[in-house]
């Protein structure tokens, strides 16, 4: 009996520890991974999250770039990282479709999504001074010059790569160049390097104004209100609709106890003013966040599309 009472102390000591020690994380900064370049929709979203989180943690979370292999090499460093829940990364689903293809230097089943924070359609965009002015313009100009048009793209993969490839298949035959990083696909676009740019509108929001770019189609069923005057790529009578979603994600093997620290800090960075902001600049849809849970089903399904889409 006695060593009975010994063992049951032993163990509400131990589920006290871990609440105290739960209760204290985070205790220092929080290496946030960016496994892009400077400049695109994945880097704005961890320099806006970072700062709404620093608020709720009371911690710093400096961004850190790692571009390359359409977001794998930067998910390498976080799968490297100890399991401490001090490194967590933007997630994007470039990943998912790289990793469909076994293109990914990682599989994204090896990580705990924390929370999907933004979701938004994708686009063509060309330069704003293009003789090409119209999708129908581009449709006419491909069909008299097949794979004369290029098209700047974040990786061989991703779900930009898999849109021109159905394009082409439908077609619409044009080259896909990549860049890993964001600042030097959009460069490539502005100085008429290549003709076209697949990418979300919030990430090129400036060029847009500016009128240095021009969207010529978005990749859903409908128009959206924000651009009204941009037809959806249904109206052609194609159906391919990879809509961009970035998140948050952490290694597996980090305690469960920092997990749900950080799930609950994120919502409520999310539901921030100042990220609810920067939401609307982006052209994000309103049901843009996903619980850690849901993410996880929805990335799961997302991979099963993907691969089924390849095929």
């Amino acid at each position: 009996m006695k060593r009975r009472f010994v063992f049951i102390a032993a163990i509400l000591i131990l589920c006290v520890g871990v609440q105290v020690q739960a209760a204290g994380y985070p205790d220092r900064p929080i290496d946030l991974i960016v496994p892009w370049g400077a400049g695109g929709g994945a880097d704005q979203l961890g320099r806006a999250i970072g700062p709404a989180l620093e608020k709720v943690l009371k911690v710093s979370l400096p961004v850190i770039n790692i571009p390359g292999a359409v977001s794998g090499v930067g998910l390498a460093k976080v799968r490297a990282a100890r399991k401490d829940g001090y490194t967590i990364s933007v997630f994007t689903a470039d990943a998912v479709g790289a990793d469909s293809q076994g293109k990914l230097a990682v599989h994204v089943n090896e990580f705990i999504p924390l929370a999907r924070l933004m979701f938004a359609p994708s686009f063509l965009f060309v330069h704003y001074d293009s003789p090409m002015k119209t999708f129908e313009d581009l449709i006419a100009y491909t069909k008299k010059n097949p794979d004369k048009l290029k098209v700047a793209i974040t990786g061989s993969g991703s779900p930009d790569d898999l849109t021109v490839k159905y394009l082409r298949k439908n077609g619409i035959k044009m080259i896909s160049v990549p860049y890993p990083k964001p600042g030097e696909r959009y460069a490539s676009v502005l100085g008429k390097h290549n003709e076209l740019l697949y990418e979300q509108a919030g990430d090129v929001s400036q060029f847009i104004l500016a009128k240095k770019m021009r969207p010529m189609v978005v990749f859903l069923p409908k128009r959206v209100e924000s651009m009204s005057d941009v037809p959806a790529i249904q109206e052609f009578g194609l159906e391919i609709y990879l809509s961009q979603y970035r998140g948050l994600l952490i290694n597996q093997g980090v305690p469960q106890e920092k997990v749900d620290v950080l799930a609950k800090a994120i919502k409520e960075a999310y539901d921030s003013p100042s990220f609810q902001k920067f939401l609307k600049k982006m052209y994000c849809m309103p049901d843009s966040y996903m619980p850690p849970e849901e993410f996880k089903k929805f990335i799961e399904n997302d991979f099963e599309a993907y691969t089924k889409l390849w095929e």
